[in-house]
């Protein structure tokens, strides 16, 4: 999954900027709108997503149960496309 930078994922997530890439997707800087500050939103294929779906929705989970520069993830956020 390629996005444009300034382009809306969601109609929630505003794309800044590139973080990385990989075989698996991308990681994206975006703004998200219902949480009003900067988020990573990962982008990853359609066919990575069908052939590891349960690690992929996993992810998330994992790491709301992690902190991130003090703060605890409660509300982190989890959509597909």
């Amino acid at each position: 999954m390629v996005l444009a930078l300034g382009s809306m994922l969601e109609n929630r997530y505003h794309i800044k900027a590139l973080l990385g890439q990989g075989g698996m997707g991308a990681v994206y800087c975006a703004y998200d709108d219902r949480l009003h500050k900067l988020v990573a939103a990962k982008g990853v294929s359609r066919e990575v997503i069908e052939g590891t779906r349960k690690q992929f929705e996993r992810e998330p989970l994992m790491l709301m149960r992690q902190s991130f520069r003090g703060e605890q993830n409660d509300e982190l956020p989890y959509g597909r496309d």
